[in-house]
């Protein structure tokens, strides 16, 4: 203990620009890998919050990529009520906007009698005291009229919109104007970025209308995206993806929502993989420093060294005295790493849900 005091502790005190520089190396390299490790697992979190708003309590979905399922073969899938409850929807990310601000959110239409069974629609208007769950009535008769739209508590916050004003929607190079006819949920007490959370639907941000509706809004009438299928009690699921594949006309696909979730994560996986790379990157500058600065202790302290070895003092001890340096500053640059890098996240967050949205 007196040697490192006395050959590494003391010199470091007497150059203690070269030893801070160090050690914010390190902790720079610490805070902007963990930062963005946390944003990359926010986003994926995200994404898969979203998957499950969307998708709710569906089992499996038929579609036919690019275009879509036609109504009039959707017609001819009556049979899929042998297996469960099937729904079909529509859907669209839009710029919706309101007086308060606007975001890119989901846009889904839905069959408001059938839809109640995919997915819980708890409605929170100006005559309740709290939000209560729609049934397929109640919610034909929020959505039932043209233009009307549902909206989560969290978009309704963010565009600063309540019940019965506006929203505009824009969707490519076409705008139309929706009235809240309801909020979903009830409105939250407070947004965070720290959660994990990320954006869009990411952050519980979604717009419902009825699928007639939407259609027209979107310009794509007589077309529907998917059919989504909640299986009955007691399906198996394995079972019953092979018997709809079997049975599908020629066109349609039948898979799994997670399916789709697992596509969007392989999207993601480069972007991922180059924020990774570049905040390593951060990391190997601060590694060298401490490297730089250790190179640069030995050559100061050749006599002291070679003093010491005259003592007796061994290869292995000196080495050691050394890597107790090294690990000195590492520690230091880590522990004070972690907590800035906590703070990094939640900008690195924002700035990666904004791209991934």
């Amino acid at each position: 203990m007196f040697l490192f005091s006395s050959i590494i502790v003391r010199p470091l005190r007497g150059d203690l620009g070269r030893a801070l520089l160090t050690v914010l190396g390190v902790t720079l390299g610490v805070a902007v890998l963990l930062g963005i490790r946390k944003a990359n697992e926010a986003s994926l979190r995200g994404f898969r919050a979203g998957l499950e708003m969307t998708s709710g309590k569906a089992a499996l979905e038929i579609s036919a990529p690019p275009l879509g399922v036609a109504e009039g073969k959707v017609a001819e899938l009556g049979w899929l009520r042998e297996w469960g409850v099937a729904s079909p929807v529509i859907q669209a990310d839009v710029l919706a906007e309101g007086a308060g601000g606007s975001e890119m959110v989901p846009l889904i239409g839905i069959d408001g009698l059938r839809d109640p069974a995919l997915r819980d629609y708890a409605v929170m208007r100006p005559e309740m005291s709290e939000a209560r769950e729609a049934a397929g009535l109640d919610l034909m008769g929020l959505i039932g009229q043209p233009d009307q739209v549902l909206v989560t508590g969290a978009l309704a916050k963010t565009l600063g919109v309540k019940v019965g004003e506006g929203v505009g929607v824009t969707f490519g190079d076409r705008r139309r104007e929706l009235r809240v006819a309801a909020v979903l949920g009830g409105e939250p007490a407070a947004r965070s970025t720290g959660g994990g959370e990320g954006g869009g639907a990411m952050r519980g941000s979604l717009l419902v209308m009825d699928i007639a509706s939407a259609q027209v809004a979107l310009e794509r009438q007589g077309w529907v995206d998917r059919l989504e299928v909640r299986l009955h009690e007691g399906v198996d699921l394995a079972v019953a993806e092979a018997a709809v594949r079997a049975r599908l006309p020629v066109g349609l696909t039948v898979q799994r929502p997670e399916r789709r979730g697992e596509a969007v994560e392989k999207m993601l996986a480069a972007f991922h993989f180059n924020l990774t790379m570049l905040s390593t990157i951060a990391l190997v500058v601060g590694l060298f420093l401490i490297y730089n600065t250790i190179s640069v202790a030995v050559m100061t302290r050749r006599g002291e060294i070679g003093m010491l070895r005259t003592l007796g003092t061994t290869r292995g001890q000196i080495l050691g005295l050394f890597l107790g340096e090294a690990l000195l500053l590492a520690v230091v640059g880590a522990v004070l790493g972690v907590p800035v890098g906590w703070v990094l996240a939640q900008g690195a967050v924002m700035l990666t849900a904004t791209t991934v949205d």
